[in-house]
């Protein structure tokens, strides 16, 4: 048996305040009856494709739901809520499993300028660091949940797939725990395939409740999908101090991954 990992990224619009990277880990027969499901809702409403950006500005494939005729104010944007909400219910029956990190912008930024050190081991770009952190939780999930089952991961065919794919293969050089259970990273056209789609949505889901922890940490609950979430790490200084001094101290050489001023 061999999980398939579907990987895809958000930022809040400045990203000035957290990047996030988020997954779902399943197998092959929960993929496929998501795609028959998730293609089957599309088809209703006339879409070829979910995108969360286009969901929540209406715009490009989600641009029908502007149609004064058709639907009328408030019709189009509940017409867009209500789809999103099957595609939420369409992942939550699969079982598939979400997964996310979120790093805090200025907590990471502090702990680089602060740290002596630190920069070798965390580099500019915490996205990095995101993905890296989600690839580490999805082999964790597999052996915990699935007695160490060979992951293999995709993601979207976008700017940013060489630089990920760079970060891919030298997290796999730099710890052997990740490298036996990774197999690759291949990149698709998320246009096409429905899991590279569901990963968007966990993204933006993860983001969404990131920038609400940290807007009020003890009032913020996660209502869609909880039930599809298995965890999402949220990146603080005690983390990112973990990392640094076991960096350190096993002589692992992370800022092959990410590091470098």
């Amino acid at each position: 048996m061999l999980l398939r990992v579907y990987i895809d990224d958000s930022a809040d619009q400045k990203q000035e305040k957290a990047v996030v990277a988020g997954a779902f880990v399943g197998k092959f027969g929960q993929w496929s009856e998501l795609s028959t499901l998730w293609r089957r809702r599309l088809k209703r409403d006339g879409l070829k494709y979910f995108r969360s950006t286009e969901y929540y500005s209406l715009r490009e494939e989600f641009a029908r739901y502007r149609d004064p005729v058709k639907y009328p104010k408030p019709e189009g944007s509940e017409a867009a809520c209500a789809l999103r909400e099957d595609l939420d219910a369409i992942i939550k029956k699969s079982q598939v499993m979400g997964v996310a990190a979120a790093i805090p912008l200025d907590l990471y930024n502090k702990f680089r300028e602060t740290v002596p050190g630190a920069k070798d081991v965390f580099g500019k770009d915490a996205f990095d660091g995101a993905l890296q952190s989600l690839i580490a939780r999805c082999v964790r999930i597999s052996k915990r949940e699935f007695n160490g089952t060979h992951l293999s991961f995709v993601c979207d065919q976008s700017n940013s797939a060489p630089r990920i794919l760079e970060v891919f293969r030298k997290l796999k050089q730099s710890d052997t725990d990740i490298a036996e259970i990774a197999e690759g990273l291949v990149h698709w056209d998320d246009k096409k395939f429905p899991p590279l789609q569901a990963a968007d949505l966990m993204a933006h889901l993860a983001r969404e409740y990131f920038m609400g922890w940290l807007a009020d940490p003890n009032t913020v609950t996660l209502k869609r999908l909880q039930d599809s979430v298995y965890n999402i790490c949220r990146w603080d200084w005690a983390f990112m101090q973990k990392v640094f001094l076991e960096a350190k101290s096993k002589g692992r050489i992370y800022k092959t991954v990410f590091g470098g001023a």
